[in-house]
């Protein structure tokens, strides 16, 4: 049965961030498949998006600081009516709400009761004042709400803090192409070069400073001939060491070669991170990993069997294990298959389909419950 699907997210469409390139993934995923989807976000009218694939403006948005990083939200009132105009215009069998708790726009199409509602909690939030605070009236907003996903068992703590521990919660981590990420050709062997990459917004906690950090202190040491940092979606600082290329913000056939090309994969993030779905592409491209001991990259790294864990913000931390790869190359390839091999668990058409059937499910509910 052909759906109509309404993807919404708070989030400003044009500006890049896992929710929006996960609600990307899936309205491509669901518009192959033969289902009509729309997608409402704050942006401009005419966003590209894929064939088949109707976009609907909830008008411009602001910037909030938020969760250490930056978000931004359409904060005014025709936000509220262009979301109650959309699932009119729209027509659709299930609203599929990302981020359902974030204001402003999203709670229209929670409080309406003429099509069923499905929610994903994306965002690890541990002590988020405005969750606690709110908990009474989120807890009215989400109360009809007919299944509820999370992308990890971080993100899901945050939507337990407000739904309570009564309501089921199910984990479906941020989907991936896998096939499209795919290595180019197979190595054997690391060359003499091993080539590590960072993938993020020019944010504190991303972590950069410490890995430039570790970097310089491993060139010091003498290995300065044998690494090369690739750094995709930062601009240039200054004073970085030798041998770092800024490739600031790339598009997605450029992104996909940057993991490709790299041997190792370092995520230095400092907190806030619920999944890490840059972990989960340089995993599928065949890249080791390395990231920080955070709950969601934990749970994504399968508790360090799929890559190394290291203590967060610990620049002496970076460079053992740096160095220890450096002494033992053969451990990039050990984890190179232990990454693709975890990563074939997020692939997109697993998850999408297991969407579909929760639609489905939700919908088939919503109408027994009218009758």
């Amino acid at each position: 049965m052909a759906l109509r699907i309404l993807l919404v997210s708070p989030y400003a469409w044009h500006i890049p961030g896992g929710v929006n390139h996960h609600i990307r993934q899936l309205s491509e995923a669901f518009s192959k498949k033969q289902h009509k989807v729309g997608v409402v976000a704050p942006g401009q009218p005419g966003e590209a998006l894929a064939a088949g694939v109707s976009f609907y403006s909830l008008g411009p948005s602001r910037a909030f600081a938020a969760n250490g990083s930056v978000a931004n939200l359409a904060l005014h009132p025709l936000a509220w009516r262009r979301m109650q105009q959309t699932i009119k215009a729209f027509k659709p069998d299930i609203i599929h709400i990302h981020e359902p708790l974030v204001p402003l726009a999203n709670y229209p199409a929670l409080m309406q009761d003429e099509v069923p509602v499905l929610a994903t909690f994306h965002a690890y939030f541990p002590n988020n004042p405005f969750y606690r605070f709110a908990r009474p009236l989120l807890r009215r907003l989400t109360s009809k709400l007919c299944r509820v996903v999370a992308v990890s068992q971080a993100a899901e703590s945050t939507a337990r803090m407000v739904l309570g521990p009564q309501v089921p919660v199910e984990c479906l981590g941020n989907p991936v192409d896998v096939a499209a990420y795919a290595p180019r050709e197979k190595h054997s062997q690391v060359s003499k070069w091993i080539n590590l990459l960072f993938v993020g917004r020019p944010e504190p906690r991303k972590g950069l400073p410490i890995l430039l950090e570790a970097f310089r202190s491993l060139e010091k040491r003498g290995f300065g001939d044998r690494l090369r940092l690739t750094v995709v979606g930062s601009p240039p600082i200054k004073g970085a060491p030798n041998h770092v290329a800024f490739l600031g913000r790339v598009p997605q056939n450029a992104l996909i070669r940057a993991y490709q090309d790299a041997d190792v994969f370092c995520a230095p993030s400092t907190g806030g991170e619920s999944f890490g779905i840059v972990l989960v592409e340089a995993m599928a491209a065949g890249a080791a990993v390395l990231a920080s001991d955070l709950p969601g990259y934990r749970e994504v790294l399968d508790n360090g069997q799929a890559g190394m864990l290291i203590e967060p913000g610990a620049v002496h931390a970076w460079i053992r294990a740096l160095e220890d790869l450096l002494k033992d190359p053969a451990k990039i390839m050990r984890l190179s298959q232990a990454a693709q091999d975890r990563a074939r668990c997020f692939d997109l058409g697993h998850i999408a389909d297991r969407l579909l059937k929760l639609y489905e499910e939700s919908i088939g509910t919503y109408v027994a419950r009218s009758h």
